[in-house]
């Protein structure tokens, strides 16, 4: 009886496990894009709807990737003028990069100004993505 008990239990924690850290990162609907997209049209930045109807990386590690080399500039702009450190994907880290790139540039006085402008618009976007494609955001970890 006590066997049949702990292989009940251990089913149940194994599927609440599912239930918090990989349905969160399974698409279910095709993302259909607004009219006005920062990321860049790219195909590793495919994205979808997720089970709770927020938007997902469908390949994380590829958009990534991708995102480190078609936002280097602005990256590096970041890194240079604020003390967050050099860019990861820690949750803090993603947040603080996503309110600089929201926010967009505060000295007009740079080179390509627009250009750069426009890069960390895609920086704010892509951390919010980016974010919402782990599983942390769902389970509220740090």
């Amino acid at each position: 009886m006590k066997k049949k008990i702990c292989i009940f239990l251990v089913g149940i924690v194994v599927i609440a496990a599912l239930a918090l850290f990989v349905v969160p990162q399974i698409p279910v609907k095709k993302f259909e894009p607004v009219t006005h997209t920062m990321l860049e049209e790219d195909a590793a930045y495919e994205r979808a709807y997720n089970l709770y109807g927020k938007v997902i990386f469908k390949d994380r590690r590829k958009a990534l990737d991708k995102f480190k080399t078609d936002y280097k500039s602005a990256l590096e702009y970041i890194e240079d003028n604020t003390d967050y450190g050099k860019f990861n994907t820690s949750y803090k880290t993603l947040s603080e990069y996503f309110l600089y790139g929201l926010n967009g540039l505060k000295n007009r006085d740079v080179d390509n100004a627009d250009v750069l402008n426009k890069q960390l618009h895609g920086v704010a976007a892509f951390c919010k993505t980016y974010r919402k494609s782990n599983y942390r955001e769902y389970v509220y970890l740090p």
